[in-house]
């Protein structure tokens, strides 16, 4: 029973280093027939405050040395745990091998020095960085040579560094290989644990910094729909709180939680949902895009869920007000042609479906061109403005357009008769008997109304309106305020009716 014979780089084996410290031990005068005498021994607030410096160390060699000691019940071990420097943290095993070596000195709180006790398997393994079994005479002192001991190094291999040693000291009729074996096994199993909780430490810093500087939402749960995590940008838009809300069921959360709930049932991946979120507190809404998606392990298993979700209001209201714009005349806030073109497709395929009749009231303002040429076009703005407000308290908005100019439709859905469109025309024409103010100028204002009928006189937008139009320029040739189409209107001269425009801003 001896040494590992491991080589050292230089090809010298440990052995022959033991033999060599042993000879430098006597030369120094150290009595091996004397009991070790610690020098260096910590007080009680430093060994303390070291014991909380290496807790996390402390917790993993505890976990692993525990289960080595109920392996070995009933074998009187002492299991001792230093630092890089040979200070014993812990002592664990054996109580009457505890106090055998505690009438040596050994108690946690000693280091272990050359000049204290000579060789020892502490010093060797931290010094050497390798595996040590010193049996019997091996050792310096007499004292110890009744007993085996068993020293293995352990470190982080990601920093490359030792943190303390691991050993095992028993009596020598229970000397054994195994015990190296096992130990080495154990130191293995710590460095391990020791790495993977330096990865995660440093993956969780990490995590955090991306999870606090994100501009997203972020919501993770276990997979049973318990919330794990809930990031900072989560709390600001949503005014929850991380604290109340870790380990609190996903379906609650509203109007992700659904969602997420239905990826960890079903594995379903939710991509680009516009959702409302409401601020608790302050009852500010923001749209925001939302995805989830499962969390799986190596077997494709479901673990949990992943969601996210970022703040899109202002993209959302930028792409309304160009819509809106895109939709909407800019000067009297009325629909515009594209929204006509649009919306009475809508309305005649619902009229085809309920076999209903509808109406295109086209109207043109009298001598507005006078109004542009004489009072400057802010004037005839303004004028159209007044126009537009004073249909409105007759008809919805979203019954009437501007077209363009001093152009307008009004739409009648759902009409029963022509005599329904001629009465609302009617009352249109009443709303311009009441003069208009601009500026200090009063004046009357009057309007040509065409109408066309639909399924009589068109089955498409652009038909009904081009027949509308030809009506709104008879009624304003004939001065009759109105008048509804008739196909003789069409047989009118192709040159004549290309000149109705001009024609018509002339009057």
């Amino acid at each position: 029973m001896g040494l590992c014979d491991s080589q050292s780089d230089s090809g010298t084996s440990m052995m022959q280093r033991i033999e060599k410290w042993r000879r430098k031990v006597q030369d120094s005068g150290l009595n091996p027939a004397s009991i070790p005498q610690f020098n260096s021994v910590m007080g009680q607030s430093e060994f303390v405050c070291k014991r909380i410096f290496y807790d996390e160390m402390l917790t993993v060699v505890r976990f692993f040395t525990e289960k080595l000691l109920t392996q070995l019940a009933g074998t009187p071990i002492v299991i001792v745990i230093s630092d890089e420097n040979g200070c014993i943290l812990e002592m664990a095993g054996d109580g009457t091998m505890k106090q055998t070596v505690a009438q040596l000195g050994i108690v946690a709180g000693v280091r272990f020095t050359e000049e204290a006790c000579g060789t020892n398997g502490i010093t060797l393994a931290l010094t050497y960085g390798k595996p040590v079994q010193l049996a019997g005479e091996q050792h310096f002192h007499h004292c110890f040579h009744d007993k085996v001991c068993y020293s293995v190094p352990f470190g982080t291999s990601d920093e490359d560094n030792l943190l303390g040693t691991v050993s095992i000291m028993t009596s020598m009729e229970y000397a054994h290989p195994y015990f190296m074996a096992v130990l080495n096994t154990v130191a293995d199993s710590i460095e391990r644990e020791l790495l993977l909780r330096s990865q995660n430490r440093k993956l969780n810093i990490l995590n955090h910094i991306m999870m606090d500087t994100t501009r997203n939402g972020i919501i993770i749960t276990d997979r049973h729909g318990r919330i794990t995590e809930f990031n900072s940008y989560a709390e600001q838009l949503t005014g929850l709180s991380r604290n109340a809300l870790i380990q609190q069921p996903i379906f609650d959360i509203k109007p992700m939680g659904p969602y997420i709930d239905e990826v960890i049932r079903t594995g379903k991946t939710c991509e680009d949902i516009e959702v409302v979120v409401c601020h608790t507190a302050t009852g500010a809404r923001q749209v925001c895009l939302f995805d989830a998606l499962p969390i799986l392990d190596e077997h494709g298993n479901r673990t949990g869920a992943f969601g996210q979700f970022r703040d899109i209001t202002e993209r959302v209201e930028a792409e309304g007000r160009y819509n809106y714009l895109a939709y909407h005349d800019d000067l009297t806030g009325l629909p515009n042609r594209r929204h006509y073109k649009e919306h009475v497709a809508q309305l005649i395929a619902k009229a085809k479906k309920d076999k209903q009749m509808m109406a295109v009231l086209y109207l043109d303002l009298d001598r507005f061109k006078q109004v542009n040429d004489t009072l400057g076009h802010s004037k005839g703005d303004y004028l159209l403005q007044e126009v537009a407000a004073r249909m409105r308290t007759f008809l919805p908005a979203e019954m009437m357009m501007r077209m363009g100019g001093d152009e307008f439709i009004i739409l009648l859905p759902n009409i029963r008769r022509l005599e329904d469109a001629q009465n609302t025309a009617q009352e249109v024409l009443q709303l311009f008997e009441e003069d208009f103010m601009i500026a200090q100028y009063q004046f009357r204002l009057t309007t040509s109304i065409g109408i066309a009928i639909f399924p009589h006189d068109g089955l498409d937008a652009e038909t009904l309106l081009t027949h509308a139009d030809m009506a709104m320029y008879e009624a304003k040739m004939l001065g009759n305020g109105y008048a509804v189409y008739s196909p003789a209107m069409a047989r009118n001269s192709p040159e004549k009716l290309s000149m109705a425009p001009e024609r018509r801003r002339a009057l």
